[in-house]
């Protein structure tokens, strides 16, 4: 009997799906094996502050930083549509600051141009 194109794919890519979480384990595994060899190997070696460190680095996990960003006032935001918000008032603010800086460039080549013109017919 025939199966449906759409299970045999799905059946494929779970498959796939098995092997390559085998592969993360048995990397997993490896590596933390040759952690612990290196931490022996202090031990042995009477390195004693290599061992240490080693250990404290073993323990440790990784604990991401809260993003934090200030609003005008200079208080602290954490909420995600606050934040973007804030991010576009600000790139507002720069581009029309841009913009003026740019308007002042303009005038002040236009004024430039017109003292050299003036300069050159005296």
């Amino acid at each position: 009997m025939m199966t449906n194109p759409s299970e045999s794919k799905n059946k494929d890519y779970q498959e796939v799906k098995r092997g390559a979480k085998k592969v993360c384990r048995k990397k997993k595994r490896n590596h933390i094996d040759n952690k612990l060899s290196l931490i022996e190997d202090h031990y042995v070696n009477k390195e004693i502050r290599n061992f240490y460190q080693e250990c404290k680095k073993s323990r440790k996990t990784y604990v991401p930083l809260p993003q934090y960003i200030k609003d005008k006032e200079g208080s602290l935001m954490a909420d995600k549509a606050a934040k973007l918000t804030r991010w576009k008032e600000y790139f507002a603010e720069l581009l029309s600051e841009n913009d003026v800086l740019e308007s002042e460039l303009e005038w002040e080549e236009t004024e430039h141009t017109r003292r050299m013109d003036s300069g050159s017919s005296n």
